[in-house]
């Protein structure tokens, strides 16, 4: 239930409030997104006791300063709420009864903030700081995504993406090449795990984080893009012009293994995405045929993915429940 929760509450944040409803500059933000959130988590959450408006209200406070250094939150011995930027102050009470309440402290907050914070101050990004302060006092499921994870999220659960077929991390502060897909464009271009790759374009990686990187080495299949690479080995970095093509990720893989004379099937499952039954199902099919004795389902290292997916997949196992 609490997944089902988590869909609905953070679908809306594939757009931003200025799409949505743009405000002119130094007006006080809408807090759209914080209204929708406690809006839903008030009509559709499951446990009602767990939630508690005076404890969001400092969790939210809290997390705001933990991500904008110029704002500090106390709380003075009559049990107020000093928000503080510099010498600017704002007062709040630090019971209050309701999540409209809620609502409204955090209203004046966001017109305190976006008087007296320097302009370069991301007011969204504090906005989606405080959604994750008010959701972590909920449960460990019921979690914040911004719009950019969101986004990856539901590209991976896809289970196909334009780009080069690589799996990239950061190793000793380089954007590096963990695993090359067979036949995608970046087997073909030669790259092999260990590859340091440098440049994107035009665009050194030395300062990108992993989530930035992965954006600008996707884009849609055809458009080209180039890459500078090193090697252990190599004298000079090389220049690799790459035209990215839509990548399938393979979440189901299968096959016979006899042991004594008998046949059974082995089944791997990596992660739940959207083909993922489908697939489970024509291996299922196939591993028929062959009159298996017994199935081996490994779910090792399964990083998990779309429930309605694994609840489909269930019920190829089980009768009920």
């Amino acid at each position: 239930m609490h997944t089902w929760l988590f869909s609905i509450v953070f679908a809306f944040l594939t757009q931003s409030p200025s799409q949505l409803n743009p405000a002119p500059k130094g007006a006080t933000p809408l807090l759209l997104h914080l209204k929708l959130t406690v809006s839903k988590v008030m009509d559709r959450y499951v446990e009602p006791a767990r939630i508690d408006p005076s404890r969001m209200l400092l969790s939210g406070l809290e997390s705001i300063a933990r991500e904008v250094p110029e704002v500090m939150i106390r709380e003075n011995v009559k049990g107020t709420l000093i928000v503080e930027v510099g010498a600017a102050k704002l007062s709040l009470a630090s019971k209050i009864p309701s999540a409209w309440d809620l609502i409204a402290g955090f209203s004046q907050v966001f017109a305190f903030l976006s008087q007296h914070l320097p302009p370069d101050v991301s007011l969204e990004k504090v906005e989606h700081s405080a959604i994750a302060g008010i959701l972590e006092t909920l449960d460990p499921h019921t979690i914040f995504m911004t719009p950019d994870v969101f986004r990856e999220m539901r590209t991976q659960t896809r289970g196909s993406f334009g780009g080069l077929g690589i799996v990239v991390s950061i190793c000793d502060q380089k954007l590096s090449v963990i695993k090359v897909m067979d036949n995608t464009p970046a087997s073909r271009a030669g790259l092999m795990p260990g590859d340091r790759i440098i440049k994107i374009g035009t665009q050194p990686t030395e300062n990108l984080s992993l989530s930035e990187a992965v954006s600008r080495l996707r884009g849609e299949p055809g458009d080209p893009v180039s890459i500078v690479v090193t090697r252990t080995g190599w004298k000079q970095p090389k220049t690799l012009p790459i035209t990215r093509e839509a990548i399938s990720f393979e979440s189901v893989t299968h096959r016979i293994l006899e042991h004594k004379g008998a046949k059974y099937g082995y089944l791997k499952l990596k992660a739940f995405q959207m083909p993922t039954a489908l697939m489970v199902k024509q291996a299922l099919t196939e591993m028929n045929k062959e009159s298996v004795q017994g199935l081996i389902l490994d779910m090792r290292g399964n990083g998990g993915g779309l429930l309605h997916i694994a609840v489909e997949i269930g019920r190829y196992f089980l009768d009920s429940g």
